[in-house]
């Protein structure tokens, strides 16, 4: 559904307000930038102008959330497809190698995800 999509974005805005409300780091700016999607281009920002060598807690955060209500779904819908076609045409067809890298490249964002979070 198209609000799983939103989903993840209302969870870490959530968390975002819960964290920085009341403090200097806290700016509307932000909010938008997190319902436009566009907050983790922000925070990569910050980053690289304060030297950073490794993501900061808040990005963690942000890409582990993604990885749940984006690139599970993904993988499950990625999943029911292959199985769907297996056997067929379509999934005899000379583009079947496309649909697997899709599928280890879900599965390997997950992955990495759980393991920088844990």
């Amino acid at each position: 559904s198209v609000l799983l999509i939103f989903a993840y974005r209302f969870a870490y805005l959530a968390t975002h307000t819960q964290v920085f409300k009341d403090t200097v780091y806290y700016n509307r700016m932000d909010i938008c930038l997190i319902l436009c999607d566009l907050y983790i281009l922000k925070l990569v920002y910050d980053q690289f102008i304060a030297q950073y060598l490794t993501p900061c807690l808040m990005q963690n955060k942000l890409q582990l959330l993604e990885s749940v209500f984006e690139s599970m779904p993904q993988l499950v819908l990625q999943s029911i497809f292959v199985i769907r076609t297996y056997g067929t045409d379509l999934g005899d067809s000379s583009l079947n190698y496309i649909i697997w890298a899709s599928v280890m490249a879900s599965l390997l964002s997950i992955v990495t995800k759980f393991l920088r979070d844990d």
